[in-house]
């Protein structure tokens, strides 16, 4: 599996929130919002590891629904 992710941070002193994408080798179209908000360090990793996890999921139904030679995560390539 390839993938790129990208994560912007911001915090405005109590609540942190982390908002990218999860990113596919094949670009813009393989790609998958992801939010993540924690009033806590340890907060904020756990939402957002559910948040990637959720991302690879609905990444890998994206994948099974879309035309061979289009795969998500650079499977196949």
């Amino acid at each position: 599996m390839v993938a790129r992710v990208v994560i912007e941070v911001r915090s405005d002193g109590t609540q942190t929130i982390a908002r990218g994408a999860l990113e596919g080798v094949g670009g813009a179209e393989d790609r998958v919002a992801i939010e993540a908000r924690g009033t806590s360090p340890a907060m904020l990793a756990a939402a957002l590891a559910r948040a990637i996890a959720q991302g690879l999921i609905l990444g890998e139904r994206a994948e099974k629904r879309s035309t061979p030679g289009s795969r998500l995560f650079g499977k196949g390539r």
